[in-house]
């Protein structure tokens, strides 16, 4: 696949030499469409997951610097998790909530499998209270 700068020097690296313009801006477009439709296609199959669950006060700062722990391992071999974030709950502030944008259903499922296996699981269901909700969500179709 080109890249923007390929894009920007086609003339220079195209592989028709002197085709014509014409056939050079059809091509550009070609490619331009599969990255469109290879972008819909991760945005269309990715999904949010959303983990609710109390934390001590006590316990409030490891457990975030476990969260983060736990996000790395998971994409240490894969890059799965294309976005995490940390919320408190603004009312109850023993709540946290983690927000996280997976690559694909798949991968989310695939992943949450081997949970037991990443090193920061252990400790930080010993620091997590009650866990108080936990899903993945994909976007509706005709949203």
């Amino acid at each position: 696949m080109l890249s923007v700068i390929q894009w920007a020097t086609w003339d220079v690296v195209s592989p028709l030499g002197q085709a014509s313009e014409k056939a050079k801006i059809k091509l550009t477009r070609t490619i331009i469409n599969k990255v469109i439709i290879n972008m819909t296609t991760k945005i269309n199959n990715s999904c949010k997951e959303i983990a609710i669950f109390k934390v001590s006060k006590e316990n409030f700062d490891r457990v975030m610097a476990l969260s983060v722990s736990i996000f790395a391992e998971m994409n240490a071999d894969e890059v799965v998790i294309t976005q995490h974030e940390i919320f408190q709950n603004v009312d109850k502030d023993d709540e946290i909530c983690w927000y996280l944008t997976w690559k694909s259903i798949a991968a989310a499922k695939k992943t949450t499998q081997k949970w037991p296996s990443f090193p920061s699981t252990k400790e930080l269901e010993l620091l997590v209270g009650d866990n108080l909700y936990y899903g993945h969500f994909a976007k509706i179709k005709s949203a």
